[in-house]
């Protein structure tokens, strides 16, 4: 299907929604492969974003990143860093929450538990000259 905005989406449908497997491609670039229920993303897939230049490869429940994930942010210029900002851990409504581990692009890296994307309560900070911070957040 084809929209007038120029996004268009090649997938499964039923009963006029998107259901199954699909990919988007919206307007601005950005775009989801992966598992779609009533028109909304469900399950597993990947979307990356063009504009803010971020990829999240994991599970979604209706439209969010919600269970176990992957989100890397890239950037939009210079030579392939190897090391970038990324989040591998649980997520719910679109944001941190649970177990997962933060590592930064200076090196430092935060394990522990996430609540609405802030750090919370027991975890471990490794900062960038290895010392380390173990106790509440």
């Amino acid at each position: 299907m084809k929209y007038k905005n120029g996004a268009y989406y090649q997938g499964e449908w039923k009963l006029g929604m998107k259901n199954g497997r699909g990919t988007m491609v919206y307007a601005s670039g950005n775009f989801y492969d992966g598992d779609w229920k009533d028109n909304k993303r469900n399950g597993e897939g990947m979307m990356m974003w063009k504009t803010t230049q971020e990829k999240y490869t994991g599970h979604w429940d209706d439209g969010f990143q919600s269970g176990f994930g992957t989100h890397i942010w890239l950037e939009s210029s210079g030579e392939n860093k190897l090391l970038r900002n990324r989040y591998v851990g649980y997520w719910k409504d679109g944001l941190r929450h649970g177990k997962g581990v933060f590592y930064y692009s200076n090196g430092s890296k935060y394990e522990g538990e996430w609540v609405k994307n802030l750090k919370h309560g027991f975890g471990i900070f490794t900062f960038e000259d290895g010392t380390t911070y173990e106790g509440p957040f």
